[in-house]
């Protein structure tokens, strides 16, 4: 909120503090190793990734012409150790071969693309293909396994718009990048609608919170 708030009002104050809190937090991360640093026990799964790692792709995004070529450094070297390093663990591996259409799943995968997207000027070709190629892979497995008989998420609309809207997030940034196929893809399509119908007058009822 901080850095959207600096950048629409061009407030420096906020563009300031955002800047502190993200390369405290990065700075504070390399006194330990990953697996040390009990601030990031929750990457171990998926949603821990999204959790933190979805404020801070789009906190960087807003923050990058603040900061300076070191501040930059430093957060890309967090991102990719705390985080890109993390999408080639066996928890990452085991979520994406059986788990396709679970919410938990492409909200990781697609916080790592978007982390990805953005560093990409600063990573190897094999890094941000790691990083994106799944991230992918797992959007368009989430929107052709997660719908049920009546053509929207199985898990119901409140767990279905968030991750709908992940992915979303996701193929916008691909278009920013020349990659628009995602965000053509039917099966994402026809989930939007049914969410859409949600909201109309006597569509149905949607949940805020839960899947119920």
């Amino acid at each position: 909120e901080l850095a959207f708030g600096g950048w629409l009002w061009d407030e420096p104050r906020y563009t300031h503090r955002a800047k502190q809190i993200v390369l405290r937090r990065a700075r504070e991360a390399f006194k330990t190793t990953a697996g040390d640093n009990p601030a990031y026990s929750h990457h171990r799964s998926p949603l821990g990734i999204h959790l933190t790692g979805h404020a801070l792709a789009f906190t960087l995004d807003l923050l990058r012409p603040s900061l300076t070529d070191t501040e930059w450094a430093d957060a890309v070297a967090h991102i990719r150790q705390y985080y890109l390093a993390y999408a080639r663990q066996p928890f990452f591996d085991a979520a994406r071969l059986h788990s396709p259409g679970f919410n938990k799943t492409v909200l990781g995968m697609c916080t790592i693309g978007l982390l990805g997207l953005v560093i990409a000027e600063e990573l190897p070709d094999s890094e941000l293909d790691a990083a994106v190629s799944e991230a992918i892979r797992s959007a368009y497995g989430y929107a052709r396994e997660a719908l049920d008989d009546d053509g929207g998420a199985y898990e119901g609309p409140g767990y279905g718009a968030v991750c709908i809207g992940a992915i979303i997030e996701l193929a916008e940034a691909l278009r920013r990048h020349g990659l628009a196929e995602l965000s053509r893809y039917e099966p994402l399509f026809q989930h939007t609608l049914w969410l859409a119908s949600m909201l109309a007058p006597g569509g149905g009822t949607l949940s805020i919170g839960d899947s119920t």
